[in-house]
């Protein structure tokens, strides 16, 4: 099953898959930096994916967040400058959606010490998900003209 089908389905992968997202040339938005950052992000779900598969594997949650922060804030800088460059007429609506993850992230990198450490992962995973099937599929891609480089 493709990536759309494991995440817009809920369907969970091979039992042996070692990633939860494969990315390859369908992902691409046809700048090698944005989706390099795209691929990055991605990988911060694979390693939730891969702690939820085993939980020997160590996880620590305030530096993946930190570290989803620092990706999101440059690729959305980054995606932003290309936008602006190719005058795309969304580029206001991906601000907002921009400025959006990053309070979702922040709120959630506030709520860490009241949360359980699945719940932390629920909603990271729901959060990176969201970026992944809404912003970068979607949006993203509807934007794509305006993005290749």
């Amino acid at each position: 099953m493709n990536l759309l089908g494991h995440l817009f389905h809920h369907e969970t992968p091979p039992p042996m898959a070692e990633e939860l997202i494969h990315w390859d040339g369908s992902l691409s938005v046809g700048n090698n930096l944005l989706d390099n950052e795209h691929r990055a992000i991605a990988a911060i779900l694979n390693a939730l994916y891969a702690h939820s598969r085993d939980h020997r594997l160590p996880l620590d949650v305030t530096r993946l967040c930190a570290r989803l922060d620092q990706t999101l804030r440059v690729h959305f800088a980054n995606e932003e400058d290309v936008l602006a460059r190719h005058r795309c007429p969304s580029l206001a609506h991906h601000h907002e959606a921009h400025a959006d993850i990053l309070a979702q992230l922040a709120a959630l990198e506030a709520d860490l010490p009241a949360r359980t450490a699945s719940e932390i992962e629920a909603a990271l995973a729901n959060l990176i998900r969201h970026i992944l099937l809404h912003h970068v599929l979607v949006e993203d891609m509807d934007a794509r003209e305006f993005l290749k480089e």
